[in-house]
């Protein structure tokens, strides 16, 4: 039934050349493999992407309201039908609608008033972090400057993981946990973990919800909501006075969670 749907989606889209989908499990969910990123998996996943593809995204709504509504129907629609998680959710969603910002459901005559309003930086600052975490605590932050490599991900790992497991564990065994990133599943970066003696957890695919440091970095995120760094530099001491400000407990009830 699903099959069906998405090809029927395909022609009023108007794309000219039909996708080839499988599916998976009992209960038959579709799968389109992307050659531009991981497998979509799930029937409004997969729609999502057609109205991108064929750059008809006012099917989603033209008005903040109706973007709104769709995204709430998504949402819905998505944990409740498609079985998926918050997680994915989140992923779904943001590349159906983009950064959007804020939004405020408000009446009539009250748009300037302060409660509907809400400041934000016009050119904000980004930056790439790498942290490490256990039920012992966190370890120091990496900044990083350009894209990340199986060599540079390596010189991560020598002197920023190393040290936080000597200092987290001193001499006891423990166990590595990282997602299947390229730079993270590359044969250099597996024989660097075998000349070390670390043993790596295995980890499915296309699994964020399962990683409990993302629940670690929601935490800082959430915490960094009124700073409004100017500069690189705000940003990453702010990031830094985030992170510091975690305490022990936290990672224990993220793994526990």
């Amino acid at each position: 039934m699903a099959l069906r749907e998405l090809s029927s989606l395909e022609r009023f889209l108007g794309l000219k050349k039909p996708n080839k989908y499988s599916t998976q499990g009992g209960k038959k969910v579709p799968v389109l493999q992307n050659n531009n990123g991981p497998a979509l998996i799930g029937l409004v996943t997969i729609a999502s992407h057609l109205v991108h593809e064929a750059k008809r995204p006012e099917l989603l709504g033209n008005s903040a309201k109706q973007r709104a509504i769709v995204q709430q129907w998504l949402e819905h629609r998505v944990t409740r039908l498609d079985n998926c998680s918050k997680e994915e959710v989140k992923v779904i969603l943001k590349k159906s609608f983009g950064n959007q910002g804020a939004r405020v459901w408000r009446k009539t005559g009250e748009k300037e008033m302060p409660k509907c309003l809400k400041s934000s930086v016009k050119f904000p600052q980004s930056v790439m972090v790498w942290g490490a975490m256990s039920a012992a605590g966190v370890g120091p932050l990496c900044f990083i400057k350009g894209r990340v490599n199986a060599a540079s991900y390596q010189e991560i790992l020598e002197h920023f993981m190393l040290p936080s497991a000597e200092k987290l564990y001193g001499d006891e065994d423990f166990v590595f946990q990282h997602d299947l990133a390229p730079a993270h599943s590359a044969k250099t970066t597996g024989k660097w973990f075998t000349d070390h003696g670390i043993t790596v957890l295995n980890w499915p695919a296309n699994s964020p919800d399962l990683n409990p440091i993302e629940n670690l970095w929601d935490i800082v995120k959430r915490k960094l909501r009124d700073a409004r760094p100017n500069t690189l530099d705000e940003l990453k001491a702010a990031i830094e006075a985030s992170w510091a400000s975690i305490c022990k407990r936290i990672p224990d009830q993220v793994l526990s969670a």
